[in-house]
């Protein structure tokens, strides 16, 4: 698949195939998650891959996945930033995150740096560190 957008075109859209027709459990949510954070995005806008990660998201937490709801929301929000959200709100969105992603310390690592990235863009500090302190 090096170097052929065309052929991994091909294989994401076979893959999403599969995954809209299997049923929905914690593997299907979370191979979409990567799926759409990792591949589908280098062929459609980061407002699509934001709107599909945000239905995971919805059916992940309809189901009580909580671990594909928290990952599907986190790059929801990275998506959010690529598409041109308001910083402020997305630092915002963080922070309540952040709040719901007490023991899942890697997923937390990982907004912590996107809260670090925003808080620097916009000149400003949140209370994100005091979550975990």
């Amino acid at each position: 698949l090096t170097g052929n957008f065309e052929e991994v075109r091909y294989w994401v859209n076979a893959t999403l195939l599969i995954l809209n027709k299997s049923a929905t459990n914690s593997i299907a949510n979370r191979a979409g998650t990567v799926l759409h954070c990792y591949l589908q995005w280098f062929f459609v806008s980061s407002q699509k891959t934001l709107f599909s990660l945000l239905s995971i998201n919805k059916i992940a937490a309809a189901m009580g996945d909580v671990e594909s709801a928290i990952y599907s929301m986190l790059f929801s929000f990275r998506f959010s930033f690529y598409a041109g959200e308001n910083l402020s709100l997305l630092l915002n969105s963080f922070c309540e995150l952040l709040r719901t992603m007490k023991r899942d310390k890697e997923a937390a690592k990982i907004a912590l740096i996107h809260v670090t990235m925003i808080e620097s863009l916009i000149g400003t500090k949140s209370n994100a560190f005091d979550v975990f302190g």
